[in-house]
């Protein structure tokens, strides 16, 4: 229940006293009248991003209002997410500045006289947790809240001249955190481009620059390329007919003396992609690495499912990457990367792409650098295929061009990007903190809000 606010004026209200609630529904999609030409909004979970909601993505007809259980909803009025996965961790809601409809997950409260919306909209905001934790059912597939529980559910209610006052207060503060949140974002953005500014300079050579002017003597990179293909071709030659690596489509950009463009085909034994079949899951097993599970140039291995190790032992080598390869991200979000560093077993699925670098002599972390580049992010999103899904063609990946400069340099390469980089991941940790900061700012202002104390 509900604590009563220290103040005699002020009641404790339930939901379901408050106003008339009403519910959505779904026309039928195969009545084209329903939905071609529509211009009502009709309001889903997508759409519940917004204080206040005047549009959504999708729109009925006159028809379709007539013909189905969804009905208009006045303006004014308060919109609930009732059924959604978001439930898991959040509740959202909104008012809506228009008459609009809704579908079946979304439940709303048009207000009595005596009651302001936006004040209903800030108390719902500040006991979201309390009515998921209250209200949600137990055991079902999708998230979802009892309606009956939600009507029962109780908030503090002051006196309507004072419920204006309490919005006006909370707009005004959420304005400034507002304000300060976007200023936090633009830095944070700033010091992405920087990153990219670095690892662009590591990459045509100008960070380097002063380091070559002092090392003269350093091997050329073309050399150490032939002579690596060389004998990648002479042990090929002992086993059968050898196929010739792709070479670099000309010079994307131009490149430092001693350094030389190779493709990723040239530089490793193989470019592949791990298993398309089902796997079996366990509790203990090994764990299966997909594209989601490779991210800020780190794999990780905890938070996926895992394969009995029978199953694993009968996957072909190709599924089962190395130390010292490199994983590359090929569907959905493509081009996240990250060195393979531990020896602790491990499979990928399709999704991944696995460079096998098990007789390159290059460093893996500059090679890592080089994916991470803005070119490189573009020439992989540009090859990219698929509507829904983009997928990034291996043969493609492995024609891609790689800028290679002599060993040596590509240690100091590394060494230049970490001290800079280092640096950026402070800043960018400090305004994560700041922003984290506001959001509690924010609970404490509604906390102070609904507890009576916000305007004293």
């Amino acid at each position: 229940m509900t604590s009563t606010p220290q103040t005699s004026t002020w009641t404790i209200e339930k939901l379901g006293a408050l106003g008339v609630w009403s519910g959505g529904g779904t026309p039928s999609k195969s009545n084209p009248a329903f939905w071609e030409g529509g211009t009502i909004p009709w309001v889903s979970p997508k759409d519940m991003k917004f204080v206040s909601i005047d549009d959504s993505q999708d729109h009925i007809t006159e028809s379709a209002v007539k013909g189905s259980a969804t009905k208009i909803l006045p303006k004014g009025s308060l919109l609930v997410v009732t059924r959604s996965g978001i439930l898991q961790h959040s509740l959202p809601v909104a008012t809506n500045s228009r008459d609009v409809t809704l579908n079946q997950d979304i439940k709303a409260l048009t207000p009595k006289d005596g009651f302001d919306v936006k004040y209903l909209y800030f108390a719902l905001r500040r006991f979201g947790r309390d009515i998921l934790h209250k209200c949600c059912k137990a055991g079902t597939t999708v998230q979802s809240i009892e309606f009956p529980r939600l009507k029962d559910f109780e908030i503090p209610i002051a006196p309507l001249p004072e419920q204006r006052r309490i919005v006006a207060r909370i707009e005004e503060l959420f304005s400034h955190l507002d304000a300060g949140v976007a200023a936090l974002r633009h830095a944070k953005a700033q010091l992405q481009r920087y990153r990219q500014s670095v690892l662009t300079a590591a990459v045509t050579g100008q960070l380097t620059q002063e380091w070559r002017e002092q090392h003269p003597e350093t091997e050329s990179a073309g050399e150490t390329v032939a002579a690596m293909l060389k004998e990648r071709k002479e042990k090929w030659e002992r086993k059968g007919k050898y196929s010739t690596a792709a070479s670099p489509s000309g010079d994307l950009y131009p490149l430092p003396e001693k350094w030389c463009w190779a493709t990723w085909d040239q530089l490793s034994h193989w470019v592949t992609y791990g298993f398309t079949r089902p796997m079996d899951h366990v509790e203990e097993g090994i764990p299966i690495v997909t594209a989601k599970h490779v991210k800020n140039s780190r794999i990780n291995y905890d938070e996926g499912h895992r394969t009995p190790y029978k199953a694993y032992d009968n996957l072909s080598e190709k599924d089962r990457p190395q130390p010292g390869d490199i994983l590359v991200t090929k569907d959905g979000t493509i081009g996240r990367a990250a060195i393979v560093e531990s020896d602790t077993p491990f499979c990928i699925n399709q999704s991944v792409a696995v460079v096998w670098l098990r007789t390159c002599p290059m460093y893996r972390k500059y090679l890592l650098t080089t994916i991470e580049t803005e070119s490189a992010q573009r020439q992989m999103t540009e090859k990219a295929r698929g509507v829904a899904i983009k997928h990034l063609s291996i043969t493609d990946f492995a024609r891609m061009n790689v800028p290679i400069p002599p060993l040596a340099e590509q240690h100091r390469i590394v060494a230049e990007v970490e001290s800079r980089t280092t640096a950026i991941d402070h800043l960018e940790a400090e305004l994560d903190r700041q922003i984290s900061r506001s959001n509690r700012l924010r609970q404490s202002t509604l906390a102070a809000a609904f507890s009576g104390s916000l305007l004293k």
